[in-house]
């Protein structure tokens, strides 16, 4: 019993950090602890804040009951969502190679997994700019799209 204890103590010492929620069970002199796998898909990660930190940029969200772990995606240039990492804490920092000026990723999203995937655990969050882009759209004299242009923050 000392030992469910002391795992249950060790869990809750860092508040930063996903909360998965630990089932015991018992039989007789055994003991054994599971983490509890919610059937239900996790909502959207909320409260997602972007700071600068050390030539990067730091992502936080406030953490999810019953999730484990948070993968973070980036999108690309092309329209694609890319794998960044996976991480049991409720921040991330990006380095400035995803998030500077001349960086070809421009967004970053969070999804809430559980203790032993993240396919299909949860709903995205929505895509949060730490990069400006504004797109001009430049039209002939009937308003039909003929080029674009783009500005980005300096």
């Amino acid at each position: 019993m000392k030992k469910v204890v002391l795992l249950s103590a060790l869990l809750f010492i860092n508040s930063a950090m996903a909360s998965t929620t630990w089932i015991p069970i018992s039989n007789g002199r055994i003991s054994v602890v599971i983490p509890y796998i919610p059937k239900d898909k996790f909502p959207a990660p909320k409260n997602i804040r972007i700071t600068d930190s050390n030539g990067g940029k730091t992502i936080a969200w406030d953490d999810m009951k019953h999730a484990s772990q948070y993968k973070i995606q980036v999108l690309n240039e092309a329209g694609d969502w890319v794998d960044v990492a996976i991480t049991d804490n409720t921040f991330f920092e990006l380095h400035s190679g995803y998030t500077g000026k001349n960086a070809e990723y421009f967004q970053v999203r969070v999804v809430a997994c559980n203790y032993s995937t993240c396919v299909n655990t949860g709903t995205y969050s929505l895509g949060y700019s730490f990069r400006k882009k504004v797109v001009f759209i430049h039209t002939d004299l009937l308003g039909s799209p003929v080029a674009e242009s783009y500005m980005e923050e300096q």
